[in-house]
């Protein structure tokens, strides 16, 4: 399961040289109650967290993993929280198993329901927020371009149901650091 000597593991931050989060690489830690998962991170496998039941939270740094196995999280404290980046929202996520399609949606476990989760201002969908991003929202306005429903629901900085140059302005203001985030 895990190396001998963690199991007193309560914490782990990975280094930013890490890129995949192999099976059962902390199957089994019943001490871990924290870890940070860096940007880098593009695959998190199958049961690589299964029976860590102290696990209760989980921070994604940047990018969340494209891809996370089936049952990563099986076996967790059932109060999981993962935390994403501010223009993410906090969520509670049941054990069980989730799969992330390439739309963003996650389906959780035996029930199957839906997650969507929405970064904000990333408007192209490229899970980076971009002057790009304020440029699509200009030229979207001007009818230089179409944008599907998830674009337009992403471009809302506001969630006000319109999506206007202000809109566009937050995300410039947010990328020179005059905003702190792209919450309303």
């Amino acid at each position: 399961m895990f190396p001998e000597g963690l199991f007193v593991l309560e914490y782990v931050d990975i280094p930013d040289s890490v890129t995949n989060i192999d099976a059962l690489a902390f199957g089994a830690c019943e001490t871990l109650a924290t870890i940070c998962i860096p940007g880098n991170i593009e695959f998190i496998a199958w049961y690589a967290f299964v029976d860590c039941s102290n696990l209760s939270e989980v921070y994604f740094i940047g990018v969340p993993p494209s891809a996370i196995g089936s049952s990563a999280f099986e076996g967790c404290n059932a109060a999981l929280i993962l935390y994403y980046p501010s223009s993410l929202e906090e969520f509670w996520m049941p054990n069980g198993e989730w799969v992330l399609g390439e739309d963003g949606t996650y389906m959780i476990g035996s029930y199957m329901d839906v997650l969507r989760f929405i970064l904000y201002g990333d408007v192209n969908g490229d899970w980076d927020i971009t002057a790009a991003d304020a440029a699509l929202i200009l030229r979207w306005l001007v009818q230089l371009t179409t944008l599907s429903d998830e674009a337009l629901e992403r471009a809302d900085l506001n969630r006000n149901g319109i999506i206007n140059a202000a809109d566009a302005a937050k995300i410039l203001r947010y990328l020179v650091e005059l905003e702190k985030s792209l919450d309303p």
